[in-house]
């Protein structure tokens, strides 16, 4: 699956990883890789469901930089949400949470930016979560 690689919101918060010079290539090459694969095998599951929420507790700012790299790439739940887009079950919904506020809010433009109906919760995830569980709509699938 091949993404835009340009950033609707350059000025906004990126990750960098731990150390401040770019995730592990390790990122793209097989964390996204395999969420966009499984999304997309999940497909016709999801289908039996008249709403698919995406809960994605650790959000992050939704865009991040590779080691190495002088570009930009979407992150996980940007990835998830454009994976699930081209099939025939996209989701209906997505939850983002973050302890971090200005990456809670990057990734909510971010996301909405590509079409997505968001929803975010700010705070630690043993707490938020609860609260994401309850925004989630009676009936619906969830996948965190």
């Amino acid at each position: 699956m091949q993404l835009k690689l340009t950033d609707p919101y350059p000025e906004l918060p990126i990750e960098y990883g731990p150390h401040g010079r770019g995730v592990g290539k390790w990122v793209t090459e097989q964390k996204h890789k395999y969420l966009a694969d499984y999304i997309i095998a999940t497909q016709m599951a999801r289908r039996k469901f008249p709403q698919c929420v995406l809960i994605d507790p650790f959000c992050g700012p939704g865009r991040l930089q590779v080691e190495g790299e002088a570009f930009t790439r979407p992150g996980g739940s940007v990835i998830a949400y454009s994976a699930a887009s081209t099939t025939k079950a996209p989701f209906t919904k997505i939850l983002i949470g973050d302890i971090d506020q200005s990456r809670v809010q990057a990734n909510h433009k971010r996301l909405t930016a590509a079409g997505a109906k968001v929803e975010a919760f700010v705070g630690p995830a043993s707490e938020t979560v609860h609260f994401m569980a309850k925004a989630v709509p009676h009936g619906a699938l969830g996948k965190v």
